[in-house]
């Protein structure tokens, strides 16, 4: 028998032949394909579609993984089953970054004493280790509620991001700068708000009286004094004057007083500032707040010491002292204002019988500096004081109705005084709210006639012409 005369009735056998070579093809190509996609990372196969970037780190978070020398684990504490989608997206979006991160679920019901190595962290808390050292990310911190007292309701923002890189930023460094915290004078506390942010940051503080030290402890990166009530002993100042000769650092927060205190002004003689002696009054209404003239929304100069701010935006304090600034400054010193009232703002110097917001015999007018820096250079040795007149920086209170401003300027003003890099500071939480698509009433009318109308009559007119045709046909 001929090929040609054999292949004819066999002809069907060799379609299914084809057909089932191609479908084998097709397989093979398909699995192919989810092989290589599934080897990519979740951030070019996912793609972060929400508006506030919930799943993309931003260029911060990206630095400081990217710059990791040493591994680093993250513990997910939580059972197995209960994962917060968000931060294990997130967590997988850390690990991308960096091959010196990565994390692992640890459920308590199968390590019910994992926790207690690590001060006992509660369930759906983070753990981010490195070596030794270590931090603890609560659950309760991972997002942040925020009252809405125009509509009464809570907003939801999350705050992972933030927390996380803080916390690879702490345990991976080589050093943990000391911020001092002198006691003995009546001085007000660190807020604990202010003491995690500080920590976020890589800084540690610690109380000291130094009435016991014959020397300021030689790893302080800062000396800080919190509105003291009373002045400092000779000796303390003695010590605080010969920390300052090899380079050391003073960061003060003062309050509005009646208190001589000669030893500590003397100290910021030699800088080049001293108190103006009166409660600040700004004459300027744009710069005050709800009326009161002693509740003052300063200009903020640009610089270093401000970076980690919105320095176009507003600091709020009141009850200031105004710092003055010496025509003529000591030699080696520099001194930067940061806060600063109009031309016109008033100092009251008896404050404590107030009767007028005017001018009166014995006040001072002019600018006056509600923050300022100083540094002062003897010998190729640098030292420097940074001074804020008003305790309320650090009021969390005020801090809210400034949207934050005011501990990011302070937070700002220590890091860079301690030696800190301020880049990464104020990494906004993200909105979990729903975003809506805003279409303005004439397009909506536009689009309800489109669709509730014109199309349903195009479909019916297109259905009508195929029905026709098939049947002239």
């Amino acid at each position: 028998m001929k090929f040609a005369e054999w292949i004819k009735p066999n002809r069907r056998f060799q379609t299914g032949t084809a057909v089932m070579a191609t479908i084998a093809v097709v397989i093979a190509l398909t699995v192919a394909a989810n092989l290589l996609v599934g080897a990519l990372p979740e951030s070019i196969t996912q793609i972060d579609i929400t508006e506030s970037g919930l799943y993309t780190l931003g260029e911060s978070s990206q630095t400081v993984a990217q710059s990791l020398e040493s591994e680093v684990e993250i513990y997910y504490l939580v059972q197995d089953g209960a994962q917060d989608t968000a931060v294990e997206t997130l967590l997988d979006r850390y690990a991308e970054q960096s091959s010196k991160i990565s994390w692992q679920i640890k459920d308590p019901a199968v390590y019910p004493t994992f926790a207690h190595n690590y001060d006992d962290a509660a369930e759906g808390s983070l753990i981010v280790t490195c070596g030794e050292k270590y931090q603890v990310i609560d659950s309760y911190d991972l997002y942040t509620y925020n009252y809405d007292s125009t509509t009464g309701s809570y907003t939801t923002d999350f705050d992972a991001e933030n927390q996380i890189t803080s916390a690879l930023r702490y345990v991976s460094g080589i050093e943990t700068p000391m911020v001092y915290l002198l006691k003995g004078h009546n001085e007000t506390g660190l807020p604990s708000s202010m003491s995690d942010q500080m920590k976020q940051q890589n800084l540690t503080s610690e109380e000291i009286n130094l009435l016991n030290y014959e020397a300021v402890p030689e790893d302080a990166a800062a000396v800080m004094m919190i509105e003291p009530q009373k002045d400092l002993t000779e000796h303390e100042a003695q010590l605080l004057n010969d920390y300052l000769a090899q380079g050391g650092k003073l960061f003060l927060f003062s309050g509005l007083t009646d208190v001589d205190m000669p030893n500590l002004d003397a100290i910021l003689t030699a800088y080049g500032m001293s108190r103006s002696g009166g409660l600040i009054v700004e004459t300027d209404t744009s710069m005050i707040y709800g009326g009161y003239p002693t509740v003052l929304l300063p200009n903020i100069a640009s610089n270093t010491m401000t970076q980690g701010a919105d320095t176009d935006g507003y600091v709020l304090l009141e009850n200031a002292e105004g710092i003055q600034v010496a025509s003529e400054l000591p030699e080696g010193v520099s001194v930067t204002k940061l806060l600063t009232t109009s031309d016109n703002a008033i100092s009251k110097t008896n404050w404590q019988q107030l009767s007028t917001w005017e001018l009166e015999d014995g006040d001072l007018q002019g600018q006056f500096a509600l923050a300022a820096t100083a540094e002062k250079t003897v010998d190729e040795v640098t030292s420097g004081i940074v001074w804020f007149s008003s305790i309320t920086l650090l009021d969390d209170n005020v801090d809210l109705m400034v949207n934050g401003n005011n501990s990011a300027l302070v937070l700002s003003a220590l890091a860079d005084l301690a030696g800190q890099e301020v880049e990464s500071l104020g990494i906004a939480a993200k909105s979990l709210g729903a975003d809506y698509l805003v279409v303005p009433t004439e397009d909506a009318g536009r689009w309800n006639l489109i669709s509730m109308y014109l199309l349903p009559a195009a479909a019916l007119i297109a259905g009508i012409a195929i029905t026709v045709t098939r049947r002239k046909a």
